[in-house]
């Protein structure tokens, strides 16, 4: 009786991960802080093909005020990495997305750009939809057609330029087909097959032609290509993995034949060892390396995010770009961990310009605090000018980090004055000379 009961077991476990019916019925996705989807292909409009990543996650559902109105938005957003393998790095670009949560409509988009190793230069371009731009407009259904009018708005960085530039495209539901993906090694999602609606997307202006195959089942699209005058294919991305609501790509790990099969491998093996020995042999085979895997993965992920944590905590106001520069991050890796960081109030985030500044909890932005701190540094020092900051840290009770980050803000300012002292760091008020300092210093002593 216990062995049957273990063959039911795992057998009921391994026909878990088998895709369920798919399903067709267009309607907006509820999306999640946390879901995220993961692409991979090439792009080849430089006419040479390069590897494409993408990486696209929901970070967060906020306000957002354009033109004086205010809207309800969902914050998406997107890494994506090109491979240059003849320059020895990647080309990478983060996207954020701001979509209206009424019907998914895009409102605002921010271009964090960095072109290195292909040139050594950045951009932050800032696009703002008016009115905002339907790529989606659901429910979707076969045969439905709508055009979209919108102008860009393109604020650039650093070339500080404002451009009106008006963009119109046009949409129909072509079809609604079964899509398998492409299988790829480490895809938990390769050999899927999805029932997907076919949108096609022309600009009339430019010619071309991008198609999008979007899926019910896991709220976003799950092939994306473009094609341009001629109807060459020039870019491509697949859905490799994804979270959405209650489903992932755990669910989706093997093709219906593979579970199947090894639903009955495992119960037949089961079954032939009728012993706790050959259950503890199985277990430790097959569920112990996962588990393993899992807790290492956990263990990086949190040794990177406090890094990550550690670095704003320091800097507090620190960009996107920053961040990555100094701690040698993948583009989206640094995406992901931030938003995770976010999500669980262990960072906040504020846009300035075209720039996203982080925080720690309980920071605030310089213009909202018209610094405590720093008024108490200003303090400290008519007291006491010269005073290190190791020193300085100590009385006021803060993190020499905090500190330091506060020190160089002032002295930025012109409010006061950093000397080298041997290999001390000295802080003096700028209307404060060294000898008034150190005869100050030894009335105190």
């Amino acid at each position: 009786m216990k062995d049957r009961a273990w063959i039911f077991v795992v057998a009921m476990l391994a026909l878990a991960l088998v895709p369920g019916n798919v399903s067709a019925t267009g309607e907006k996705p509820a999306w999640q802080v946390g879901d995220f989807w993961e692409f991979a292909g090439w792009d080849d409009q430089l006419g040479v093909r390069l590897n494409l990543t993408q990486r696209t996650e929901v970070v967060a559902f906020e306000s957002l005020t354009q033109d004086g109105r205010t809207y309800e938005t969902v914050r998406l957003v997107n890494a994506q990495e090109r491979d240059l393998w003849w320059r020895g790095g990647n080309m990478t670009f983060v996207i954020t997305q701001w979509y209206q949560v009424s019907d998914l409509s895009l409102l605002r988009e921010q271009w964090d750009l960095d072109y290195w190793p292909f040139s050594n230069t950045t951009a932050n371009i800032t696009i703002e939809y008016r009115p905002s731009w339907q790529l989606y407009a659901f429910p979707l259904y076969l045969g439905e057609e709508w055009s979209t009018s919108s102008a860009w708005t393109v604020l650039n960085q650093p070339a500080n330029t404002t451009l009106w530039i008006p963009y119109t495209s046009l949409h129909r539901i072509r079809s609604v087909i079964d899509y398998p993906l492409p299988a790829a090694p480490g895809s938990p999602d390769g050999g899927r097959v999805y029932r997907v609606f076919e949108l096609e997307r022309t600009i009339p202006a430019g010619g071309g032609l991008w198609r999008y195959f979007w899926s019910d089942e896991i709220g976003y699209w799950i092939h994306h290509e473009l094609r341009d005058a001629q109807d060459v294919e020039i870019l491509r991305l697949d859905l490799r993995a994804h979270r959405f609501g209650t489903g992932s790509s755990v669910t989706a790990v093997f093709p219906w034949v593979t579970a199947t099969l090894l639903a009955a491998l495992l119960a037949a093996a089961l079954a032939a060892s009728g012993t706790d020995r050959g259950r503890l042999a199985i277990s430790r085979w097959l569920l112990l390396p996962l588990f393993t895997r899992l807790k290492k993965e956990e263990v990086l992920d949190q040794f990177t995010r406090g890094r990550i944590y550690q670095f704003v905590e320091g800097r507090p106001g620190s960009h996107f770009s920053e961040i990555l520069r100094h701690l040698g991050l993948a583009h989206g890796g640094l995406a992901y961990h931030l938003s995770v960081l976010e999500r669980e109030g262990m960072l906040h985030s504020r846009t300035q310009g075209t720039r996203r500044l982080f925080y720690t909890r309980g920071a605030l932005p310089p213009e909202e605090s018209t610094s405590a701190i720093e008024r108490a540094i200003l303090e400290r020092l008519s007291e006491s000018p010269g005073l290190t900051v190791p020193a300085l840290a100590v009385r006021l009770g803060a993190k020499r980090q905090v500190t330091l980050y506060h020190v160089r803000r002032l002295a930025q300012a012109g409010r006061l004055r950093l000397e080298r002292s041997r290999l001390s760091l000295r802080c003096y008020p700028q209307t404060t000379t060294a000898p008034e300092a150190a005869a100050a210093r030894d009335l105190q002593d």
